[in-house]
């Protein structure tokens, strides 16, 4: 009975010494990131949980990322690398997308604020038919302010533009030829008469706001819509260099910024 006492606690020891050198199972280790993005220069430490024992760190390709006997993950060059962790004959991975940072995201930017000096560098007058949205009947004229082609330079976007301008037209009536004479910051001006264009006089009287412009080749792709009040292609939206994505949707997209698209100005190619 001694005997059979002894070899149960002897097998009793065997099983618990041979659960506690049994290796933690697959499915319970991990890294705690499966995939990380990083800039140029930049770290990230990654962790094994639920692994015991001695974890050998490689990469892939040491020239995009290099990773030390600590899991500390270094960003080198542009590209990506597979850092493994390997743990007895068991191995763990993480992806590393490594970006090259945009220095200077805003030398692709440039702000002019607007005075009575300058308008006129950037804009000029034109008027334009307007029609009704619905039966595409013409309904009258429109001022707008045609941007001028920078080189280099798209208008991106305004804050608090707004001009005040007086209009001498002359027009013809029954009583023969008059003349329109207006000061205004309404681009719309209606009325059952045929306008002489080309009699036209357009003075700024007072001008305010601040222009921002991008460079050209900051824009990938400008999408248009038709614009049935004109009938003409208007901008409606634009894709830029990935570079930009973040700036652009936080400084202008989320805070309810038109980007190259507007009421009262016409754009070049528009």
């Amino acid at each position: 009975m001694k005997r059979f006492k002894k070899m149960s606690v002897i097998l009793l020891l065997c099983m618990l010494v041979s659960m506690l050198a049994m290796p933690v199972s697959a499915k319970a280790a991990a890294l705690n990131r499966k995939s990380i993005t990083l800039n140029v220069g930049k770290s990230y430490k990654l962790k094994a949980k639920g692994i015991k024992g001695r974890i050998t760190w490689t990469s892939s390709k040491k020239s995009v990322a290099t990773v030390s006997k600590a899991g500390v993950v270094k960003a080198r060059k542009k590209g990506t690398a597979v850092i493994t962790a390997k743990y007895g004959k068991k191995k763990l991975t993480c992806k590393v997308t490594v970006k090259k940072p945009v220095k200077g995201v805003k030398s692709y930017f440039k702000t002019v604020d607007l005075n009575m000096s300058n308008f006129l560098q950037y804009f000029t007058p034109e008027i334009v038919r307007s029609y009704d949205s619905t039966w595409g009947d013409p309904n009258g004229y429109r001022i707008l302010w045609r941007a001028k082609d920078l080189n280099g330079w798209y208008l991106f976007s305004t804050k608090n533009f707004a001009v005040e301008y007086n209009i001498q037209i002359d027009y013809d009536t029954e009583d023969g030829r008059q003349t329109l004479t207006r000061t205004t910051e309404n681009s719309s001006f209606l009325g059952g008469y045929e306008y002489d264009l080309s009699s036209a006089v357009i003075t700024p009287n007072r001008v305010k706001g601040t222009l921002t412009f991008i460079k050209k080749n900051a824009v990938t792709k400008i999408r248009y819509r038709n614009d049935e009040t004109l009938k003409r292609r208007r901008v409606s939206d634009c894709k830029f260099i990935k570079e930009l994505d973040d700036y652009i949707m936080r400084n202008y997209y989320e805070i309810g910024y038109a980007v190259m698209s507007f009421d009262t100005i016409l754009l070049p190619f528009e």
